[in-house]
């Protein structure tokens, strides 16, 4: 499934579609891919007699569980270097918004934040809203942030390229 799973599901839908035609009664195009892919690895087995239909369902139930996870691995790994990326390339006009949202939690009598958790904060949201989230989990997008402030925290070429604009007081405009 995590090889083939786009062609198997092209192949699910295509045939849900064929079922629907015909009349037949509708069927999850997910539950026809993962069949698909019992009878595909049933195939290359000597010995299919022994196993239950329970021992099959223990098996799609714990593959489909994998596969989601490690599709959100997936997207876990990508938004982490994306918005890495993302910090490195607007890291001037980052630093600005930090300052500038400092500045405005001083107005209301907040607290201020370290610039560099601000400028991870401000990355992940403006990189969250053009990649798709929906398998990544609220503790995931902490994991992520605290990954990439610890990125930043630890490595002092990083730190100075994304909130070196705050401390050496740069022009938005220059880079």
């Amino acid at each position: 499934m995590l090889h083939n799973g786009t062609r198997m599901l092209d192949f699910a839908t295509a045939y849900v579609a064929k079922r629907a035609r015909m009349g037949l009664p509708p069927v999850s195009a997910e539950t026809i891919a993962y069949g698909r892919a019992v009878e595909l690895v049933t195939q290359g087995m000597r010995r299919v007699d022994l196993l239950t239909g329970r021992d099959v369902a223990a098996v799609v139930r714990s593959t489909q569980a994998e596969v989601l996870r490690i599709a959100r691995q997936q997207q876990f790994d990508q938004i982490v270097k994306s918005v890495m990326a993302h910090g490195d390339r607007y890291q001037v006009r980052l630093a600005g918004d930090a300052k500038m949202e400092n500045k405005a939690r001083a107005h209301r009598g907040k607290p201020q934040v370290p610039a560099e958790s601000l400028v991870v904060e401000i990355a992940m949201k403006q990189v969250s809203e053009s990649m798709p989230t929906n398998r990544l989990t609220v503790d995931d997008a902490r994991g992520a942030a605290r990954i990439i402030g610890l990125h930043v925290s630890t490595m002092p070429e990083a730190r100075h390229v994304w909130a070196g604009a705050l401390t050496q007081g740069r022009s938005l405009g220059a880079r």
